[in-house]
């Protein structure tokens, strides 16, 4: 929570809970972004896509951000074809 505190220093100017989420669980965070999209909008998922992991501080446990994000995805009404309900 710490380093994502630090990132929220550098835009103090967005509401926390309305337009600034700090949500340590990635896989929470992402489902919270999708949630938010409106029609037109990208999603971007930066810095884990490349990774097979996540590291805290004291374990690490497997993950694949392009399977998370498709389940996710599939839980909110999004089809392969990346249509909508």
């Amino acid at each position: 929570m710490a380093l994502l505190e630090e990132i929220a220093a550098g835009c103090p100017e967005l509401p926390r809970e309305e337009r600034l989420f700090l949500i340590p669980d990635r896989p929470a965070a992402i489902r919270k972004a999708f949630s938010l999209a409106k029609t037109g909008d990208l999603v971007l998922l930066l810095g884990k896509g490349h990774e097979n992991s996540i590291i805290y501080a004291d374990h690490s446990i497997p993950y694949d951000e392009e399977t998370t994000a498709r389940s996710i995805l599939a839980d909110i009404g999004f089809g392969a074809e990346g249509k909508g309900k």
